[in-house]
């Protein structure tokens, strides 16, 4: 992605799947999903499928609306290559792992908070490429024995989510290929 190039040039705001010939690297909706999380933190995945009208009680609407833009940004900044590669950094339920990933950098986070750094030191260690690795965690094998990362947000996000977040777990040391 170039810095003369809007991010919005790469999000296909018409469907809700992407297709293979389709330029774009997410959808609104994942784009969405991730904001959401990054916001909410982990109470964000019950929020995905319905309107929301308001930030955290935490934050205000200024802060909220300057930091979860900006690490979103990082994230795109810091894995251009793997979007431009439709790696599985692209699936929804893997935005809204590393969204929920977020939250814990964000100012107003109750959880553990992690420094912008941290994340992505957490998410440089993971093999974003669409194999085995995912199968169980935001993927899963299909009758015919192929891999589909088409699981919904709120069924695999949270898988997502603990593996980004949990690099010693059996699911964290299978997305790093330990």
């Amino acid at each position: 992605m170039g810095t003369s190039e809007p991010f919005g040039d790469y999000v296909n705001s018409n469907k809700r799947q992407l297709g293979q010939t389709d330029k774009q690297w997410i959808t609104l909706s994942a784009a969405r999903s991730m904001a959401i999380l990054t916001m909410y933190g982990k109470p964000g995945f019950d929020l995905t499928s319905k309107p929301v009208e308001s930030v955290p009680p935490e934050t205000t609407y200024d802060e909220a609306m300057a930091e979860v833009p900006a690490l979103m940004a990082m994230v795109v900044r810091e894995f251009t290559g793997e979007f431009a590669a439709r790696s599985a950094i692209t699936a929804p339920a893997v935005l809204a792992g590393i969204g929920a990933l977020l939250h814990h950098a964000t100012s107003w986070t109750r959880e553990p908070k992690l420094s912008r750094e941290q994340v992505i030191e957490l998410l440089a260690q993971v093999h974003w490429d669409r194999g085995e690795q995912w199968n169980g965690v935001g993927a899963h094998t299909t009758p015919k024995g192929g891999l589909s990362f088409a699981g919904g947000v709120k069924d695999q996000g949270h898988a997502v989510y603990e593996a980004l977040l949990n690099e010693y777990s059996d699911t964290g040391r299978q997305i790093r290929g330990r």
